[in-house]
């Protein structure tokens, strides 16, 4: 008798019941995650549910485990509703928000994990039937803290205080990451998601620039930055700051280029190849992790790893250069600037660009290097005479590009 009272109370404690003797195996499954788990952890040799039998080596696992894993994702997120802070509606007779029976949350809130309904409604069984709603519905939490939290600073950047964005005073009561905290916690999720690496030397990166019919374009000072008086607002560069802007590849140099060009231009193009002397760190926003399984890890990783997919469609999305860009590009040139002059490796170094998709050509990625005229130049001074500049121009590869025409509307 005591031994079925400590069970049911541990049952109670896991919420979740208990499913001994039954048996599941990768086939009756269709999340990726969820298969491999068990077939690197099968230990049984029949499956309950479609009664594969393996006389080799073990198919399946205990159903039990399964829940393990199910389960403790699911607490992650969801909680029964009379365990949280939700209001009851006595006249109706139910909870006041966003709520779900165990049958919605398995079917259709979550997604099912099996094609197969016997299994379906075994877990359904075994987490009971309850109402469900989010883990602290009152709170900001996950992914949408760190949304909101960067939609805020943006917001700030943008419309109220742009240079001294670090004094404006916390709100107490939010619970959204204070506007002069926000560029530490993106370090912090950068950093964990691995997206600090280093561009090999001698890799190619082309750079276009439209120039008039009449101004001879074919030297690294004409086809590199331009000189900080010239230089104008950008997505990664504000006005007066020069860097070095460049496509990974040839069309999306082209693409980024004629973006913002109206269709009356007359400028011609002209084009180079560049490479880097000496390898570089770089932030490169394109090689973000896949986002796991809802099953998969803890929802810390899982929740950083879907806000920075929302964060870079927020600094790469498209603007147009008819004068919203001045607004539009101070989120991205602040965060650019913090991990040009602040940011530093485990090692104590810092960065030298920034990797990003392309906001013009589909699968492009684009890239801006630190570097104005001066980290190009051989000889900044005249006593130099070892200097090596970060880039170098391949002479040969300066061509004139034919420009597509764009259809009369």
């Amino acid at each position: 008798m005591g031994y079925e009272k400590d069970r049911q109370i541990e049952q109670d404690e896991q919420g979740w019941d208990y499913r001994d003797g039954t048996t599941i195996c990768s086939r009756c499954l269709s999340d990726p995650y969820l298969r491999k788990l068990v077939k690197d952890q099968a230990s049984e040799f029949e499956c309950s549910f479609c009664g594969w039998t393996s006389r080799k080596a073990p198919n399946s696992i205990p159903f039990n485990r399964l829940m393990e894993v199910y389960a403790g994702a699911v607490f992650q997120y969801y909680s029964h509703a009379e365990n949280e802070a939700i209001a009851w509606d006595p006249e109706d007779e139910k909870y006041v928000g966003s709520t779900h029976d165990t049958w919605d949350l398995v079917r259709y809130v979550i997604g099912e994990p099996s094609e197969q309904e016997a299994v379906v409604q075994e877990i359904i069984d075994s987490l009971g039937d309850h109402v469900w709603c989010e883990k602290s519905p009152y709170a900001l939490t996950g992914a949408e803290q760190y949304e909101t939290s960067w939609d805020d600073f943006c917001n700030t950047v943008k419309h109220e205080v742009r240079y001294f964005f670090d004094s404006k005073t916390p709100d107490e009561y939010s619970e959204k990451i204070p506007v002069p905290e926000m560029l530490d916690e993106l370090r912090d999720i950068i950093q964990e998601a691995g997206l600090i690496a280093v561009l090999p030397a001698g890799t190619k990166l082309f750079r276009i620039r439209p120039h008039t019919r009449q101004e001879r374009c074919d030297s690294w000072q004409s086809l590199g930055p331009p000189p900080p008086d010239v230089a104008v607002t950008n997505r990664m560069s504000a006005a007066g700051i020069s860097v070095f802007y460049a496509g990974m590849d040839p069309a999306t140099a082209k693409a980024e280029t004629l973006a913002n060009l109206p269709a009356t231009d007359q400028r011609v193009l002209t084009g180079a190849t560049w490479t880097n002397t000496r390898p570089l760190n770089i932030l490169d926003l394109t090689k973000l992790p896949p986002v796991p399984s809802f099953y998969a890890r803890v929802r810390y990783d899982r929740d950083h790893l879907i806000f920075l997919r929302e964060f870079v469609k927020s600094i790469t999305q498209p603007v147009e250069h008819d004068g919203r860009e001045h607004t539009e590009y101070v989120p991205s040139q602040i965060v650019t600037e913090y991990f040009r002059h602040r940011y530093r490796t485990h090692h104590n170094v810092g960065l030298d660009g920034i990797i990003y998709p392309s906001a013009r050509h589909k699968c492009g990625r684009s890239i801006v290097i630190f570097a104005s005229q001066d980290d190009l130049t051989p000889r900044l001074y005249p006593w130099e005479t070892d200097r090596i500049p970060i880039l170098s121009m391949d002479q040969a590869s300066v061509r004139r590009l034919r420009r597509t025409r764009r259809k009369s509307q």
